[in-house]
């Protein structure tokens, strides 16, 4: 879920799919991952985020980690 997004933010988006569908684990991805929207994910139910300029290196083992400890 990117953070910054034209009609809809990402986390305000994240609050409202895990409203409806509370098993979806959502990631948040944002060139400005600061702790701020960190924090803002996680508060709307968001599981992580990661920054843009490494998401493509580090998401795959993200999801990976986020779903064994769901499977926990």
């Amino acid at each position: 879920m990117d953070v910054r997004m034209p009609v809809m933010g990402g986390i305000e988006a994240t609050r409202l799919i895990l409203s409806e569908f509370p098993e979806t684990m959502a990631i948040g991805i944002s060139a400005i991952a600061d702790e701020g929207f960190r924090s803002g994910m996680l508060d709307a139910g968001g599981v992580d985020l990661l920054d843009k300029k490494d998401g493509s290196g580090q998401l795959p083992g993200m999801i990976a980690r986020h779903v064994d400890r769901r499977g926990k």
